[in-house]
């Protein structure tokens, strides 16, 4: 589904079109660009996009989203911050895009669950999931713009996060219908403030839930009261390795120097599953992307 300069000019609040041209990729890096694409202009403390305009028009960009006039006849549009641009154009490119959406964050194993979970709802329909770790404030408005807009039936996006408020920005973009919460660990404080400061900033892909959004949640993890206040009314799936209170636990589990084997719990239903991956931290990861899929 293309996309025009000519119906984003509102909503991107743009001062200036130069040309009216279409898109359906768009690229911020000049490496990776590929023909018919939109080139957006990024600027950072260590970069500035704009310094490659012409790369972008020789490697066959359609157009540019600049915040500064650029002598160039590359089609431009420019705005007052690429960076909200780019998030303002993703959550535009939301709204029309089919399927069920799916988000997973936590301090550890979400990329893991992000993969376990894409392989999962394989066996359901199509998928499209977070590629690399595409999962902060530029990576998911990007990932957004590249997926397919119909067609598919789930998504599953990664968010990652520096500082608290980033996974709310990044879930107010990408509108998940069920949010994955794998835990919350003392490691990569700098931006947090502290432990509480990542159970905070973990807890926002939750907050940001609508009314009709699904949680799931580990309960094994230390800070899983907290989340579950912040679920409030929402539907909540509760995971545990030991804990049979949990909607998915595991029973009989046998953990192996290699692989790990146990029964499968969800809500009552049990089945065997042997799982190759080793250590109880990828048992609690396929627990997260079983209770994710059930959910979806």
């Amino acid at each position: 589904m293309k996309l025009a300069f000519e119906q984003l000019a509102e909503p991107l609040q743009a001062s200036k079109v130069t040309k009216n041209v279409s898109f359906t990729r768009i690229s911020t890096d000049t490496r990776t660009l590929q023909a018919g694409d939109l080139f957006i202009a990024l600027v950072g403390p260590n970069f500035d996009g704009h310094e490659f305009i012409a790369q972008a028009q020789q490697k066959g960009a359609v157009g540019a989203l600049v915040s500064t006039d650029i002598d160039s006849d590359l089609p431009q549009m420019r705005v007052a911050d690429t960076r909200i641009a780019l998030a303002e154009l993703a959550s535009f490119r939301r709204q029309q895009m089919s399927g069920t959406w799916l988000a997973v964050t936590g301090s550890s194993g979400k990329t893991t669950v992000k993969e376990m979970l894409g392989h999962i709802l394989a066996e359901a329909g199509s998928v499209e999931v977070t590629q690399g770790n595409f999962n902060n404030d530029f990576g998911v408005p990007i990932t957004i713009m590249n997926m397919q807009a119909q067609g598919i039936d789930y998504r599953v996006l990664e968010l990652g996060a520096n500082h608290i408020g980033e996974i709310a920005y990044t879930s107010r973009i990408g509108r998940p219908q069920i949010a994955i919460l794998n835990n919350a660990q003392d490691a990569h404080l700098s931006g947090f403030g502290g432990v509480q400061g990542v159970v905070k900033a973990k807890g926002e892909i939750v907050s940001s839930l609508d009314a009709q959004g699904q949680a799931v949640l580990n309960l094994d993890d230390a800070n899983y009261n907290y989340w579950l206040q912040l679920a409030e009314a929402r539907q909540v799936w509760s995971f545990s390795i030991d804990k049979a209170s949990a909607r998915v636990h595991t029973k009989q589990l046998i953990v192996g120097a290699q692989s790990s084997d146990f029964e499968l719990n969800i809500d009552g239903q049990q089945c065997p599953v042997h799982l190759p991956l080793a250590g109880r931290h990828n048992v609690a990861n396929a627990l997260a992307a079983a209770a994710a899929a059930a959910a979806a």
